[in-house]
């Protein structure tokens, strides 16, 4: 079972799928950002603390980023909100699922208007699949 806060990949190799599991996300550097898979994702999750987990599959494209308030007197990020993207394959629709004190909410939006109407940077390639899932799973 994969752990709560980290996000777990699957790879599809070419000697079969591998795995990647990102730090915890809260932390200030988590490892999305600097990691170059050679391989493409065929999915992304993030577990809960109850056994589900959020699951997106099939995309065309993955990214992964977080806000939060940066504490100068403790040089420390605190985590306002994540946020988890998949673009659908051979379109401009975004998928994003956003995570803060609040629960975790989905939005569809478009490519190039991700993030507070604006790009992203740091997507990486997925697996476009016929099937996409984006949806909370138990």
């Amino acid at each position: 079972m994969s752990e709560p806060w980290k996000i777990k990949i699957v790879l599809q190799a070419a000697l079969g799928p591998r795995t990647w599991t990102s730090k915890d996300i809260r932390s200030k550097a988590p490892g999305w950002g600097e990691e170059r898979f050679l391989d493409p994702i065929e999915s992304m999750e993030l577990p809960f603390h109850d056994g589900r987990r959020l699951l997106l599959k099939g995309f065309q494209q993955y990214n992964f980023n977080a806000e939060g308030l940066w504490i100068a007197g403790e040089n420390r990020m605190v985590p306002v909100c994540v946020h988890f993207y998949g673009r659908f394959p051979g379109c401009d629709r975004i998928s994003r699922w956003d995570l803060d004190q609040k629960g975790l909410r989905h939005v569809d939006t478009l490519w190039g208007r991700e993030y507070l109407n604006m790009p992203t940077t740091g997507w990486k390639r997925g697996v476009s699949m016929k099937t996409v899932i984006s949806s909370l799973v138990k």
